[in-house]
């Protein structure tokens, strides 16, 4: 099996914020998974750096808005059209075309030298009949902090 960091409840996501993996949103998103399932990952700043138009035209598509309102769009958008974004803005229709993408997170970290986010992304693909475990929320194992933390106090606790 293979584990995803724990995302974080605590942290404020402003210019003096000092969030680290914070936790934006989550939709059917593992703790740990199989080999044969497929998880990718990429900050958006990264993202912008290797494809600067192709982002800024996505995120404006599906978001109406530039980059730095992912976290608020992420919080209201239904789950399908986030995943949608995600989608597109890793282009996996070209890179994975026979991939069916189940789940996905967001996580943000302010950057301590400019203070500007850092949005991690991720999409997941759950392989058909695994028993790999998803979860929706903030009151997840694959989550710490106020919430998740209360909810499930070890980490060694088999979900």
């Amino acid at each position: 099996m293979l584990h995803v960091s724990k995302a974080s409840l605590i942290g404020d996501m402003g210019s003096l914020g000092r969030a680290a993996n914070k936790l934006i949103r989550q939709f059917r998103f593992p703790w740990e998974y199989e080999d044969a399932e497929l998880l990718i990952m990429a900050d958006h700043d990264r993202m912008m750096m290797w494809n600067f138009g192709h982002c800024t035209k996505t995120c404006k598509q599906h978001m109406g808005t530039g980059e730095l309102g992912l976290a608020s769009w992420a919080r209201q958008a239904p789950d399908t059209k986030v995943i949608s974004l995600l989608k597109d803005l890793f282009r996996v229709d070209v890179e994975h075309p026979s991939i069916k993408w189940t789940g996905y997170r967001i996580t943000g970290t302010v950057n301590r030298s400019s203070g500007y986010p850092v949005y991690s992304l991720w999409l997941f693909a759950k392989r058909r009949g695994s028993k790999t475990r998803v979860y929706s929320s903030e009151l997840a194992p694959n989550v710490h902090g106020l919430a998740g933390d209360r909810h499930f106090p070890s980490s060694t606790t088999k979900w």
